[in-house]
């Protein structure tokens, strides 16, 4: 029987994670950044032989509609994870900060 996980805030995601955080990719070997995190929670599985994102449309869809992180909301975290390389619990105080 399949039992689905139980419904999470992005914010929680950012804080209950053990892996570490990287700049400037979704993933870097097993290091993710604050999107590239998000979208491993819905089980992408990183990139191909070619380095390409492997679909991350269908993971940036589910981040929105189950998580409410809408493209500007996903925008602004990768500029505070990439330009301002926050950590992912300051990403998640800002998320709360403004519900998610």
């Amino acid at each position: 029987m399949h039992v689905p996980k139980p419904k999470k805030k992005a914010s929680e995601i950012l804080r209950e994670t053990t892996v570490e955080q990287c700049i400037g990719n979704y993933k870097d070997g097993e290091r993710y950044c604050s999107i590239g995190l998000m979208a491993n929670y819905f089980g992408w599985k990183g990139f191909d032989k070619y380095n390409m994102a492997l679909g991350m449309a269908p993971y940036a869809e589910k981040m929105q509609q189950e998580l409410g992180l809408d493209g500007q909301t996903r925008l602004k975290m990768m500029e505070m994870n990439n330009v301002f390389k926050m950590s992912f619990s300051e990403i998640a105080d800002y998320l709360e900060r403004i519900g998610l």
